[in-house]
This record gives structure tokens, sequence and C-alpha cells, in this order.
């Protein structure tokens, strides 16, 4: 079999210095440029092994032991030997189905390498009342060979080609530190087999590739083979180099896509991160550390757009993907060891990776938070993290795919990417609440109450909105897009704002229209429920102690949220204790009854058409106490919520933010604001006639955009001539100044 390398350059694409700065940087001069050749063919005889690399290779051989060595000498003992004794003569466990191809990813094969484990640890551990024991080492070689022999196969490649090579490679290394080495061949018949079926990197992309290179850094080791370090190095932190929209990996708005345009800042995004930090820390100081522009990204990705995406330790239930139908799959707690690892390899930026690790594992809390936002343009993504609540709001476009099912997980999130809006002020409002989800009420979204969600086809299908976008300009900002629905027999569109205004959330909804019998629904909020909710109703204020039903509400409290109803709308409240399971979602978890009490609220739009399309407005208050709602003024103005135009104001400060879905004007208190084609839209005073401008191009097909400001009978107007730019730059914002002569 011919194996063959392939040439490689490592150098940093141009990128966006502080997540989504306009300012374009260029590769450091100071990254090095690493280049591969191809492999010799299996029949040469392999090249004498440079010295001073053979020593790298146990250098860094050294740091994947110390790794995995118990934290205490006897930290195995216990396990070791209860697995020693249950071990047979021909190294195979009696109740393990080796004959197993399960696609679940508890493929029980699996066990057997897990067990194995402790086994090697023991063994190589002085201090361990097992180390050097001449039973266990015959008991380890039995358990190898047959591994070796049988060799399992699952259905799922990522057994295959990720988590068994992997595991077996770590074995192999924790090996070369016993009293007697593992036989030769059987080192070489298990390294050989992973050349044939572990899979290749430059196959995969993103969390995959770095998980299957790692091996491939692991095999390169044991065999001093340089062309196969270089090449596992080389693609284990490829997924750090931004890529084009809709490639896969992060983008240049520093949000992350995986299998296709889909947004993973979790699930996918943390795999990676863990397995490129990984090799980072074992190639500290060597010729194979990670690039200046490199660290960059890593930084970069981490602390502006991963870490915001948690509150305390629990992540964004809208950016994790499939992996939301599993239990605890929101509990962000281990990424502490990424961090510290990341301040081992990045220390210029330690005290940023220190701060997240204090967040994350409760020693400090969100009060020093001065409050950002930021709209990811490719991901069609906005997040917010200050000192009251986090938020993240996820959109829907044909350019980004939906949250996706697959391996019969995720069965029913077919509404979760459609501006689903992720609250949180303590950080657990969700945690672990999906198997009792009402899967129709996904927090933000609009969308018909179908008796049985539909299924989409498998990894995620793109969204049919030709309209979506945002801006920000750090501290405030907004997103909107047109909601359709048209597919898998359903038939609904809206138009949705949301509206970012220091400490408030206004969300407006207009031209909602069904051709389909199912009512239509906007989720307002869907959270566990915590101590007391009231509602007020023409100023009189109730506990919830029973269903409300289509009431006119003024004001809704609930775990210190204000939602505030600005206009007469038909508003739902429930609360109470709802039960289901797991499996309901994800046929890999468990059948199990769970029971959580359960706080909803909705509005309810009943049929709307074409002819008479619905409308909605509310307000999101997070941080507020339930003493301060009866007087609390939201202080915004709804300047229209229409088909053409949803616009507000902040009448604290005159900020209006606008998503014009046609060109048109608004106007408020002689203010006169028009634009000439269809756009998202910000502006803010800056003096006495100054105005800061903000716009974005949500549909993506902008040359130019002029926007007129006219006050007193002055006006000015501004062309933006560079909208049309560049794909991996082309939605994200822009600016500009107006002052009225």
């Amino acid at each position: 079999m011919m194996r063959l390398r392939y040439l490689c350059i490592l150098c940093g694409s141009a990128f966006l210095l502080g997540g989504l700065s306009q300012t374009l940087v260029s590769c450091s001069d100071e990254d090095p440029i690493t280049q591969e050749t191809p492999l010799p063919d299996e029949g040469e005889e392999p090249e004498t092994p440079d010295p001073a690399f053979v020593e790298m290779c146990q250098t860094m051989m050294g740091r994947v032991k110390d790794e995995n060595l118990p934290s205490t000498p006897t930290g195995a003992d216990a396990n070791a030997q209860k697995w020693m004794g249950q071990i047979t003569e021909n190294g195979s466990f009696s109740d393990i189905d080796y004959s197993s191809t399960a696609y679940t990813p508890e493929w029980v094969p699996l066990q057997h390498v897990s067990r194995l484990k402790p086994m090697v640890q023991a063994y190589v551990t002085e201090g361990s009342s097992l180390y050097g024991n001449e039973d266990l080492y015959n008991a380890i070689v039995n358990g190898l060979t047959y591994w070796n022999v049988v060799r399992p196969a699952s259905d799922n490649w990522y057994h295959n080609q990720i988590s068994v090579p992997q595991d077996v490679c770590v074995l192999l290394i924790l090996m070369r530190y016993g009293a007697t080495a593992l036989p030769e061949d059987l080192e070489s018949d298990l390294l050989e087999w992973f050349v044939e079926d572990g899979g290749n990197p430059s196959e995969q992309t993103g969390a995959n590739k770095s998980d299957v290179a790692l091996h491939w850094f692991y095999r390169g080791c044991l065999q001093s083979d340089k062309e196969t370090v270089d090449y596992a190095v080389f693609h284990t932190f490829r997924p750090l180099d931004q890529v084009n929209p809709g490639e896969e990996g992060v983008q240049y708005d520093y949000s992350y896509f995986q299998h296709g345009a889909q947004l993973y800042i979790g699930g996918y995004a943390p795999v990676m991160l863990s397995g490129v930090t990984r090799l980072a820390t074992y190639t500290v100081g060597t010729d194979y550390r990670p690039t200046a522009n490199q660290l960059r990204t890593l930084h970069s990705f981490v602390c502006d757009t991963y870490l915001p995406s948690i509150r305390g330790h629990v992540q964004f239930f809208n950016v994790v993907g499939r992996s939301v139908s599993r239990a605890n799959a929101l509990n962000c707690t281990t990424f502490t060891r990424t961090l510290e690892k990341l301040k081992q390899i990045d220390p210029e930026h330690a005290a940023d990776y220190e701060q997240g690790i204090a967040l994350l594992n409760g020693s400090a809390d969100y009060t020093s938070q001065s409050g950002r936002l930021v709209y990811h343009y490719i991901g069609d993504y906005l997040a917010y993290q200050g000192p009251d609540y986090s938020v993240g709001l996820r959109l829907s476009s044909n350019r980004t795919s939906r949250c996706e099912n697959g391996n019969l997980e995720n069965l029913k999130g077919y509404f979760m990417s459609d501006g689903s809006l992720s609250l949180g002020v303590e950080g657990d409002e969700y945690y672990n609440i999906f198997p009792v989800w009402n899967w129709t009420r996904v927090p933000g979204v609009t969308c018909p109450q179908v008796s049985e969600i539909p299924l989409a086809a498998e990894w995620g299908v793109r969204g049919e909105a030709d309209f979506c976008g945002g801006l920000s300009d750090g501290k405030t900002g907004l997103a909107g897009f047109r909601s359709i629905y048209k597919n898998d027999g359903l038939d609904m569109s809206a138009r949705k704002g949301y509206f970012f205004l220091d400490g408030r959330i206004v969300c407006l909804g207009s031209d909602i229209q069904a051709a389909m019998s199912d009512p239509i629904n906007t989720a307002v909020e869907q959270c566990l429920a915590e101590g007391d909710a009231v509602y007020s109703v023409g100023g009189a204020e109730t506990m919830v102690a029973s269903d409300v039903t289509d009431q006119p509400v003024d004001y809704i409290w609930h775990r210190n949220v204000g939602y505030f109803f600005p206009v007469e709308q038909k508003v739902n409240i429930t609360k109470g204790s709802r039960s289901g399971s797991w499996f309901d979602i994800n046929e890999s978890q468990s059948k199990n009854a769970v029971s959580e009490d359960v706080c909803t609220i909705w509005i309810n739009h009943e049929n709307p058409t074409a002819e008479a399309p619905a409308t909605y407005a509310y307000i999101l208050v997070p941080g507020i106490g339930k003493s301060a709602m009866q007087t609390y003024n939201c202080n915004v103005d709804i300047i229209s919520n229409t088909a053409d135009v949803q616009a507000v104001s902040d009448s604290r400060d005159g900020t209006v933010e606008a998503i014009f879905y046609k060109k048109g004007e608004i106007s408020l208190d002689g203010l006169l604001i028009t634009v000439d084609n269809p756009c998202a839209l910000m502006i803010k005073k800056s003096g006495e006639t100054a105005f800061d401008v903000s716009v974005s191009d949500p549909a993506r097909n902008l040359s130019t955009l002029t926007v007129t400001v006219e006050k007193n009978r002055k006006s000015q107007s501004y062309t933006f001539t560079s909208l049309n730019e560049e794909r991996a730059y082309r939605g994200r914002t822009h600016t500009a100044q107006i002052v009225l002569d």
C-alpha cells in the first residue's frame, strides 16, 4: 500500500482582531512555514531518525504519560485489581459482547480498553502496589493481544477512527514506561491496524480533523517517524485557520461550524479545543508548538465566543447542536481543564483564562463584566454577556443550517434554531429541562402548535430565510430575520426583530401568517420554575397559582426577569410539574421518567392569515426584583412593527434601532430617518447635531446603502459604498458619522 503525504504550508489567513473589529491584520512574520513531503513507500527502508528528533519525541511522550497517570500513586490500584481478577486467560472479559457493532456512544467493546487503562496505569506508576507486577503485565499483554486479534468494529466511524486509536495509543505510550516493554510485534501490529483503518485527518474537518490527527501524533512519536508527526501536528492545528463562510471550522466572525454551515459553538467546538490544546501542551517549547497566529485565534475564539456562551457553568441551549438531547450536556465545568492548558501554552493571556476558570467554578461572579454584545454575522448568532444576565440568540437563514438531528438524537429540535433566545440570570434556567420541554414552545420562537413535531433530514438542513442579519457596536445592537417554514408539511412565516437597549430586550413580531389549521404561538419563555411567579392585569398583581389563558397581561415576573407586554395580546402562563424522559428526544438515553417544575409563557396568535396577519411585542428586563415591577418604566418607544419595518427607540438616550425589510422611513420626535434599501440600522446621538450610524445588509446583496437623517429642517445623507465586499465579511457592521450642518 502506498502512503502519501501532502504538501502543506502553515500560514494563517487574515483575521479579525478582537473578534469582530473591521481592522484586518495580516499573518505574523514570526510564524514558521512548515512543509511536508510524501511518505516513502512501505517497502522502503526507513531513514535512521535524527537523535534530536528522537529526544523530542521522548519529551512529548513523557508529557502524554504525565497527563494520563492517576493523581496519586495508588489511584488506579483498586480498579486494576478488579479488572485483573476478571480478565480471562485469553485476554477477554466474559461480560463484553465483542461482536457488537452498535452505533451508540456506549458501544460495549469500548469497555475492554477502558478497563485496561487502570491496569496499565498501576503497572507503570511508581508507588503503586502493582508497579512492575509480572501477573499484571501478562494480563495487559493478553488483553491487548485479544483486542488486536478480534479487532472489534462499530457501525459508528467515530469509534473506529477516533476513540479506539486514541485510547489504545495512550496505553502503548504508557507501557513504554513500564518495567518490561510490550512485545515489539504486538505494538507494531496495533499501530499498523490504525494506519489501515484509523482514518486520515485530511479527510475530516474541525473537531473530527484534530481528533483523528491526534492518534497519528501518538503513532508518530512511538515510531520516531518525523513525517507522521509533521503531518499530525499540521492537521491538529489546522482547525485554528479561519475558513470561508459555510465551510466547517472557525469563521471570520469567530463563530464555529461543524457538519456543514451549522452553528456548533458548543458540542463540537470544545472537542476541537480539547484536541488542539492537548497537543499544544505536549509540544510546548518544541518545534511543533502552535504559531503566533494560531494562539491569537485560540484566544479570540475562547474569550470572545465560547466563554460568552456560558452563564455560570451552563451553556446556552441553542449552540450545542444535537447534544442538547443528552443529559448534562450544558454543563461546562470540565472546560476548566482546557483553560488550564491554555494558561500553559499562551501565558500572555493567562489572566483572561484564569477569569474564565473562576466564572466556571463559581469562585467569581459577573459583576466585573462591563457588558459586551456581539453579532456573529456569518453564524446568524448574537451573544450578550454582562453583569446581570447573558443572552444567546440563534437565527436561521438559507446560508446556515438549522440544528441537526442524527444518530437518533435531538428528535424534537426542529424549531430550535429560528429565533430561539437562551436567557440566563443565574445560568441554570434551562439545565436538563429538555425531557419535559414542550418543543413547540422554544423561547423566542414563533411556530405552529403541531401535534407531531417534524423530523428533518439528518445532520442539519438549511434555513429558509433570505433576509437575516444584525449589527452591534459592542454594547448594544439588534438582530432580525424573516422566519419561514414551508417544508415538512408546514406553511408559516413571520418577521421577527430583537432589539438590545442597555438592559432591555425588545422583541417584535409582524406579518405573522399561516396557511395551516394549527394555531400559531410565540414562546416568550419556557424555563425551570423557581419560587414565585406573578402577573398583572389592569394594574392588579396576582400570584400564578393556576393556568392563565389568553389574558391581556401588563407584565409577568419570574426568576428575576420581568416580561412586559406594551400592547394588548393573548398571553398565556402555565407553572407546574411536567414529566418526560431523555429517551423521548434521544434514543441512546434513559427511558426512566423525569419530572421538573416548569414555567411557560407564550402569546397565542390563533390562526393568522395573509389577509389578517398577527403581530406581537414584549420586552424582557433581566435582573429585576419583584418589588420593582409595578413602578418600572421600560423607557422604550415602539416606532413601527409592520411588514415593512420594525423599529424601536430608547427614550433614555435617543438610540434608534430598526430593521427595514424594504426601503422606507421612520420618524420620532422630529427625527426623520430614511434608507434607500432594506437593511439593519442603529443610530445614536453623539453630539448636538452629530449621529453615529451603524448598518448591515441582512440580505447580503447590496452594493451601496444611503442613509438620510433629517431634524429641525436640516438634512444630511451618507452612502455606504463597501457593502459588497469579500464573502468573509459580507453582512458585518459598517459605521459612519452624520453631522447635520
